[in-house]
């Protein structure tokens, strides 16, 4: 959970074909690239090759003394995390959801809706901080 007196996001770029997991984690957690990708590398040497899915972004999570767990029905407006992006190409891609705005790899935000028309795709998943899911549960 974000405190007050930071910024809402330090953006990172994603900088390899298939790191947006990485450039995403780095937003999310507030670290740098280098320490995301570094989170990584016990487990998928080739992440920026391959890319991730939500288990490996939770495992390099914890490496990075996060916990976090997939919440499959996000509330746009509501809840920020790492919300995967599914193409009708059948690609998929990650970006980070706070506070209502999506914030993409290259640099862009983005209103959920505007960002499915324009890419023409539909959000997915969203990764959760653990302690963040903790406060909204004792909140309802």
């Amino acid at each position: 959970m974000r405190t007050k007196r930071q910024p809402l996001i330090s953006m990172c770029p994603q900088r390899h074909l298939a790191d947006c997991g990485v450039a995403c984690l780095a937003m999310f957690l507030g670290v740098t690239y280098e320490d995301a990708l570094l989170s990584f590398a016990l487990d998928n040497k080739d992440v920026i090759r391959t890319g991730v899915w939500f288990p490996d972004l939770q495992r390099a999570a914890a490496n990075l003394g996060a916990t976090m767990v997939v919440k499959r029905r996000p509330d746009l407006d509501l809840d920020e995390g790492i919300l995967k992006i599914e193409f009708k190409t059948a690609d998929t891609h990650v970006v980070v959801l706070r506070e209502g705005v999506l914030f993409d790899t290259d640099l862009t935000a983005w209103k959920p809706d505007d960002y499915c028309a324009a890419k023409r795709a539909k959000t997915g998943a969203l990764l959760i901080r653990k302690d963040d899911e903790d406060i909204q549960s004792e909140a309802q």
